[in-house]
């Protein structure tokens, strides 16, 4: 690009002496031209002109000079110029009588020619133009007037330029240290030269600048729109000064711009809107601008970053949004955006900036957490792991026990990786961490957790684990000390949760140790198993049983252990109830014992089920004794067969179990345990292979109509989810899977145990879509139930007669947008058949149901079949349902009161939509005739 420098207009001689040296030394100018005062164009670089794609003023080409005639030019002071002066002007060439005015755009054209080649030179001349400024203001009338004229001319050119040419950047950028120069001058120095009632010299620049930028802020070029956003966020420096109307206006188009088309402009305005937040010395200046203004603004840019589909954009509002008590929950949940530098810039930035990240609450610390540590892009996952390990860890002192109780550690989903990533990251902290004697004396629930996490991080490594750890005995005194309390503190919640973390952590840990040391090995079998044998939270038994497995010989000892246990924990029940079997059950089962004698030894205690519950309290009372040795002998059994590693056939002791513990307990009819399983066949229903899909949609439809549905849904709160399935299994792709909803449906509509109008809308709709043609079962099953639900109680006609308009009309359409490969029953023949079934002469008349028929109750779907109509855009749904008015059973049975809003209806319909094919007229005209019968009086409209 040449460099271009202009000079200010000569007179003729003037002029073609510097033309004749522009040819000799072929130097170009930098600077743009400076116009006459008669018929001068825009006054801007020359720089900026020659990248500009649609300039909105031409710049002619101007004669150059030497550069040995480069000087800068100081700007006289503008006063009154005399008459002898003017007439010198006028009939001198000489440059030191040139125009004040024209030395001004002169060296203000200066200025910004060297702003544009760095950002180095932007104070100095940001100095130089504020000395120019004061000059202009000893006369404000003209010398203050024409600097801010040619601070504007000099923007003009910028508006359109391409958005990455760095010259217009450096401009951009010059200006708003400028504004913010002057004005924070301004505001230093009250007795400035300009300061007075109506402001100060940088408020009136920029009250000047901002109502000369809004004039485009719409502008059809999106460009202009994005430098505009850009200049106003300048302006913001000086919102303390300027007036509430002007300041009104700047925030409502900024707020528009924010939901601009176009991606760069939505960047500035928010940029730009941003600085409105803080407003606090916009207050105290008298205006009447209070925090709803503020808050309007903080929750619009709430709204950009939670709905704005640009990414650039969200991070503009996270990079200039004000964090606080309001703004910090939106602002986290972009921990979870979709794109990436958004996320990690949440963990790199925005949580990097908090002073203290107790700011947050345990929820939220424990989400962002789980969110950045299990983050799938490894730069994110990063960013969160260096803010834990560089931020707020030294927020705590480096003391690692602080910052695991800063999180709710006993019911955390992360705090394990947490420590893990602390652990991995920061040897010289765990190379702190001494597990001695007064470690293991005074637990608390954070030393136990990181002793646990602590053990799990040196697995891989035994040695080093060996060191730390304690012995086993060391940790078997451990456990019983911390179970003695736990059975001590029953009564209290509080104390109950704690001890029972601190156990499970010190449980786990045994899974962890060596059991080379015989006497060890000995003490901790016999407190495991004595643990098994008490009442223990059932959390406990996993680790228990997988320590227990690492210290039997074999699988062979293991499960003689195991089953050893099992017996004794139901021969302590027979002896609490006085089993007459207790005898021959005191002899315990081995591994070598035949599989007749071990089954004859189960079969004596199998389960009690409570079907026949006796009302009696002692009966009930042994009742839930034997349930409570059951599932304990279920859980251990469980966990058993989860690490066994040894075939099972039919010879084996653990074959004995399961067909004299296990088969039994499946057969068990109580409720809760139905219940309980709810979860594992809700998951079924909507995962796996198709088969189990449907095989466990079976189950549910079974358990409900068994137990009943409101029982279940109150014990397991599972209503929301029962919906999701029912809606998901009818709209299903597999024709099977949705016959089996329909099946299920149609007989829980049937018995009541499920009453929703949406579902039998959806019933009948099916019965009648195209798709489910070739699906016999479903056809079948729904051409059963719909007639029978609706001949079988005036309650169920009822709720077909309220769905009966919308779904019609819904088929309808369906039939109108039907493609020519599949085949429909007509609009018509639907309706009649819906007629019939809601037709109160077909109802199954009881001594019960007698009193409760309404026979008029056709009536009303006529009512809303007319009020569809009047409703309704489409010709051919509302000629097809004029149609069907004539096919409904109207007589005196209905009633005046609906007769007359019939025809009161009709009359409207006729007045104000009447319907323009002849086929709805006649149909219409001829309900009319039918209604007038039984009421006397003609339609009103």
């Amino acid at each position: 690009m040449p460099e271009v420098r202009a000079q200010p207009i000569r007179r003729s001689s003037d002029a073609s002496s510097s033309s004749r040296t522009s040819h000799t030394a072929k130097q170009t100018r930098r600077v743009s031209d400076i116009s006459s005062s008669s018929s001068r164009p825009s006054l801007t670089a020359r720089r900026i002109s020659d990248v500009s794609s649609s300039s909105s003023a031409s710049v002619p080409p101007r004669r150059t000079r030497d550069t040995n005639q480069r000087t800068r030019k100081v700007v006289p002071t503008l006063s009154t110029p005399s008459r002898q002066s003017i007439q010198q002007n006028s009939s001198t060439p000489s440059r030191s009588h040139a125009n004040p005015l024209e030395l001004l755009r002169k060296s203000v054209a200066d200025i910004f020619d060297d702003i544009q080649k760095s950002t180095v030179l932007h104070r100095k001349n940001a100095l130089a133009l504020r000395k120019i400024q004061e000059r202009c203001s000893i006369n404000p009338s003209i010398g203050e007037r024409a600097f801010n004229k040619t601070i504007l001319d000099m923007i003009q050119k910028i508006l359109s330029v391409k958005k990455k040419e760095s010259c217009v950047d450096r401009t951009v950028k010059f200006l708003g240290a400028f504004i913010q120069y002057t004005s924070e001058k301004d505001a230093k120095d009250n007795d400035s030269v300009g300061s007075d009632d109506d402001g100060t010299l940088s408020s009136r620049l920029v009250q000047e600048l901002a109502k000369y930028l809004l004039k485009g802020i719409e502008s059809k070029e999106k460009l202009v729109r994005l430098r505009i956003c850009q200049l106003l966020g300048h302006c913001a420096y000086a919102l303390d000064s300027i007036d509430d109307s002007l300041y009104n206006k700047m925030r409502k188009k900024l707020t528009d711009r924010i939901h601009d088309k176009d991606t760069g402009v939505r960047v500035q305005a928010v940029v730009a809107l941003s600085k409105f937040q803080n407003i606090d010395a916009y207050i105290q200046a008298g205006c009447d601008v209070g925090n709803g203004d503020n808050r309007e603004i903080t929750d619009k840019l709430l709204d950009v970053l939670q709905y704005d589909p640009n990414a650039e954009v969200r991070r503009a509002v996270l990079t200039h949004i004000d964090y606080n008590e309001n703004t910090m929950p939106k602002v986290l949940e972009r921990a979870h955006d979709t794109d990436a530098t958004i996320r990690k810039y949440v963990f790199s930035k925005s949580l990097d900036e908090l002073e203290d990240f107790r700011f947050l609450s345990i929820d939220e610390r424990e989400q962002v957490l789980r969110w950045g540590l299990s983050d799938r892009d490894k730069n994110v996952k990063n960013a969160c792991s260096n803010l834990l390990t560089s931020k707020w860890i030294t927020q705590t002192n480096d003391n690692i026990f602080e910052l695991i109780g800063r999180l709710d550690v006993i019911n955390s989903v992360i705090a394990k990786d947490v420590v893990t990533e602390l652990l991995r990251n920061r040897r010289d902290l765990a190379e702190k961490i001494v597990f001695d004697d007064e470690f293991w004396d005074n637990l608390t629930v954070e030393r136990a957790f990181l002793a646990r996490v602590f053990c799990e991080h040196l697995k891989e490594d035994e040695n080093q684990l060996g060191e730390k750890m304690p012995e086993v005995t060391r940790l078997a005194l451990c456990i019983q000390n911390y179970n003695n309390l736990l059975s001590q503190s029953l009564d209290d919640e509080d104390t109950t949760v704690k001890y029972e973390f601190m156990l499970e952590q010190l449980l786990i840990i045994a899974t962890m140790l060596d059991y080379g040391d015989e006497g060890g090995r000995r003490q901790m079998n016999n407190l495991l198993r004595e643990m098994l044998m008490c009442d223990i939270t059932d959390s406990f038994i996993d680790y228990i049983v997988e320590t227990m497995r690492k210290m039997a010989i074999d699988e062979r000892d293991f499960n003689r252990i195991m089953i050893e246990i099992i017996s004794d924990i139901r021969e302590g029940y027979d002896n609490e109830t006085g089993d007459n079997f207790a005898d021959d059950r005191r002899s315990r089962m081995t591994l070598d014992d035949d599989v007749a004698s071990v089954r004859s030894r189960l079969s004596r205690s199998s389960i009690h089920t409570m079907e026949n519950i006796n009302e009696d309290e002692d009966d009930a009372d042994e009742e839930i004794k034997s349930m409570e040795a059951d599932l304990k002998s279920l859980a251990i059994m469980k966990c058993m067969l989860e690490i066994n590693e040894q075939q099972i056939d039919d010879t084996s002791p653990v074959f004995a179990l399961l067909r004299n513990l296990v088969v039994p307990s499946i057969q068990c009819s109580e409720p809760l345990v139905a219940i309980e399983n709810l979860d594992l066949f809700l998951y079924c229903s909507q995962n796996g292979p198709d088969e189990l899909k449907i095989k466990c949609l079976m189950i549910l439809f079974d358990i409900i109509r068994v137990f009943g549905y409101a029982n279940i849904v109150e014990r397991s709160g599972k209503a929301d989810e029962f919906c999701k399935l029912w809606k998901v299994s009818l709209d299903h792709d597999l024709p099977e899977m949705q016959a089996v909803a329909v099946e299920g449906m149609s007989k829980l509509l049937l018995t009541r145990s499920w009453e929703d109008k949406e579902t039998l809308r959806k019933l009948v709709y099916l019965y009648f879509d195209p798709n489910t043609a070739s699906n016999n079962r479903l056809r079948q099953c729904l051409s059963y139930f719909l007639p029978v639900y609706c001949h079988s109680s005036s309650k169920n006609q009822k709720i077909m007669c309220e769905i009966f308009p919308s779904c019609l009309a819904e088929l309808i359409r369906t039939h109108k947008l039907l493609s020519k490969h599949y085949e429909m029953v007509p609009p018509l023949q639907i309706a009649q058949q819906m007629v019939e079934w809601t037709d109160p002469n077909k109802l199954v008349i009881t001594g019960r149901d007698s009193e409760a028929i309404d026979s008029g109750i056709q009536a009303d779907v006529a009512i809303g079949v007319l009020k569809l109509v009047y409703t309704e855009t489409s010709k051919e749904v509302r000629k097809i349902l004029s149609q069907v008015l004539t096919k409904f059973h109207i007589d005196e049975r209905v009633g005046q009161a609906r007769i007359k809003q019939l025809t009161l209806l009709t009359g409207n319909l006729k007045t104000r939509r009447p319907l323009k094919e002849a086929v709805g007229k006649n149909a219409l005209n001829k309900f009319e005739k039918t209604l007038l019968q039984y009421f006397s009086d003609s339609p009103e409209s």
